[in-house]
């Protein structure tokens, strides 16, 4: 299990901190979530873990390294200083029948703030969840994962207008987090500096925001139907379903350039051959010397590629 920090800014001592002020719908629901009444409040693992930076160290110490059968990626990063990414969720084990919640959002390191306490320096300061305060509801059932995108840009101005506020976007971080929404335990986290992560998910040499199909390689943008979307699309964001360029009713109903029959080589001819070539038989033939028997079966059948938005036969 990793381990996450962040802080979220309450109205008291002072009902005026930038901080709260800047987000109080979100930072409100998780201090309702706790019910928490006094501060500084820790909590780790969902428990509470004191009040002191001491035990907060302790509590994390204490669970890291701890076997959880979650795991959590990201993909993506900054362009032109907006957060393009995907996270994804998967579990070894089946979750279906626990109330786990997917929380991700952004908070913010080195922030100068000539404050009425004692401190002037603040770090993993919450700034916004970029899913909802309540979390996205998972259903994990130890086979499909879990993917989810998000485009999200630095409120302006943060926290407010006051130029005494100091911060730098290059310490933005972006933290993820599987909670079970019941017991409040977290199940995993995971932390990166947006800086630090990859503007090209799926390195095709193409930056997110001018990809058409950002999480699979496709340097040429081959899209056959004109829909926007890259034909070597897996998905993902339809949570797994496939759109095809390739269909026939006998031979499977979801593809992603070849037939089921040529499963097992899906997924490298997707990453090696991103526009498919005039018939089956070629695409499959160029990277595989045992594939005649797929290439027979689609010949069998009778089936050729389809014109978006219908299917024929020859």
């Amino acid at each position: 299990m990793n381990w996450s920090r962040i802080k979220y800014a309450m109205s008291w001592p002072s009902s005026t901190d930038p901080f709260y002020l800047a987000n109080t719908t979100d930072q409100t629901a998780r201090r309702s979530y706790y019910g928490v009444n006094s501060i500084p409040a820790g909590f780790g693992n969902g428990a509470t873990v004191g009040g002191s930076a001491s035990s907060w160290r302790s509590s994390g110490l204490s669970n890291m390294g701890a076997y959880t059968p979650i795991t959590i990626e990201f993909n993506g990063g900054m362009v032109d200083e907006e957060l393009q990414m995907s996270v994804t969720v998967s579990s070894e084990t089946n979750q279906t029948n626990t109330d786990l919640r997917l929380f991700v959002m952004t908070s913010i390191d080195s922030v100068y703030y000539n404050s009425p306490s004692a401190y002037d320096n603040f770090h993993n300061v919450f700034i916004e969840f970029l899913t909802n305060s309540s979390g996205q509801s998972l259903s994990l059932d130890g086979v499909t994962n879990y993917t989810q995108e998000f485009n999200w840009s630095m409120p302006s101005p943060w926290p407010n207008n006051n130029t005494s506020i100091l911060w730098d976007i290059s310490d933005l971080n972006v933290v993820a987090f599987v909670q079970n929404y019941s017991t409040k335990e977290v199940l995993q986290a995971e932390w990166a500096r947006t800086n630090d992560m990859n503007v090209d998910m799926d390195d095709d040499g193409v930056i997110n925001d001018e990809d058409n199909c950002m999480e699979d390689y496709n340097p040429e943008h081959i899209d056959v139907d004109a829909d926007g979307m890259g034909d070597s699309w897996c998905g993902r964001s339809r949570r797994n379903r496939v759109q095809c360029e390739w269909s026939s009713r006998s031979l499977g109903s979801q593809c992603v350039h070849c037939c089921f029959l040529c499963q097992p080589v899906v997924s490298s001819l997707r990453r090696h051959v991103p526009s498919p070539d005039d018939t089956l038989l070629t695409i499959c033939a160029h990277f595989f010397s045992q594939i005649a028997l797929c290439a027979n079966e689609v010949k069998r059948k009778g089936f050729s590629r389809r014109e978006p938005g219908r299917r024929e036969k020859t």
